[in-house]
């Protein structure tokens, strides 16, 4: 019985392969805690663009800092969890479990990877415009 795969697991996976001179946990972990904090902070920023500051003027000085407060130590917990959960021995039980898949699966688990590294790269540059916005209101 081979263990479930996640969609993280599969983009850990695929970080580690690419990485030139076989993967650097430091690096992947890293990368992994910008991912998901990407996808964390996305809906607070796109919530934070509502014009809420407008409709409460009272809270329009204050609202972009209350908005993205949560970010620093999200990022911090999120690398934190990354350096526990995403190191060698991670990768070498991923790739025992990715080896034994039939080929069908291993396609299906390749193509799920590399779209969620595409979404999470637009979703970096999503995040990064809506901050910007944020401040620029």
């Amino acid at each position: 019985m081979t263990r479930k795969i996640t969609i993280s697991d599969g983009v850990f996976y695929r970080l580690w392969r690419m990485i030139p001179a076989g993967g650097f946990p430091d690096r992947c972990f890293v990368i992994m805690a910008v991912i998901q904090s990407t996808w964390i902070m996305l809906p607070i920023l796109a919530f934070g663009n509502l014009p809420l500051c407008r409709i409460f003027p009272a809270i329009s000085p204050y609202y972009p800092d209350i908005i993205l407060w949560p970010i620093l130590p999200l990022y911090i917990a999120l690398l934190v969890y990354g350096s526990r959960r995403y190191n060698e021995n991670h990768y070498i039980r991923l790739h025992k479990t990715v080896t034994d898949l039939p080929l069908h699966k291993w396609r299906s688990l390749r193509q799920r990877s590399t779209t969620a590294i595409w979404l999470s790269t637009a979703a970096v540059i999503a995040d990064i415009l809506l901050a910007i916005r944020l401040y620029h209101i």
